[in-house]
């Protein structure tokens, strides 16, 4: 019987479970294969209704940014969202959070449908940016 050091055994299994994550991906802590792929909500196959709902959560986005710019205005502050006022509602599907304080203010708009996870971030620069599937964060 061939012996093998800890290290190579080791070795080989990270490698063996590196080609498995390559082949079969993980989206929402479900491995992936051609079988069962994520098919993501917001994307060159979207359906009308995702793509109504993604346009109103941009509208959103963008109706906060206008409004926190009023207030900033006015008020040299940033506000929670409990006193911007009348704003569109959030989208079916989607949440919302808003953390503002007196030196900014951050939005995300997330699907929590969308096996990609969509979402929508914006901030007291005024731009709107979108992203899908999220950074991978090596340890």
């Amino acid at each position: 019987m061939l012996k093998l050091p800890a290290m190579v055994i080791v070795g080989l299994l990270v490698v063996a479970a590196g080609a498995l994550l390559l082949t079969n991906p993980i989206v929402n802590g479900q491995a992936l294969n051609a079988r069962n792929a994520a098919v993501c909500r917001h994307g060159e196959d979207e359906s009308p209704t995702n793509r109504t709902q993604r346009l109103q959560a941009l509208a959103l986005a963008s109706a906060i940014n206008r409004a926190e710019g009023q207030q900033a205005r006015q008020t040299r502050q940033y506000a929670p969202l409990s006193n911007l006022g009348a704003l569109p509602p959030v989208p079916q599907d989607f949440t919302l959070k808003l953390y503002a304080d007196n030196d900014g203010y951050v939005t995300v708009l997330k699907d929590v449908r969308d096996p990609c996870r969509y979402a929508i971030f914006t901030d007291h620069g005024g731009h709107i940016y979108e992203t899908s599937s999220p950074a991978q964060v090596a340890d």
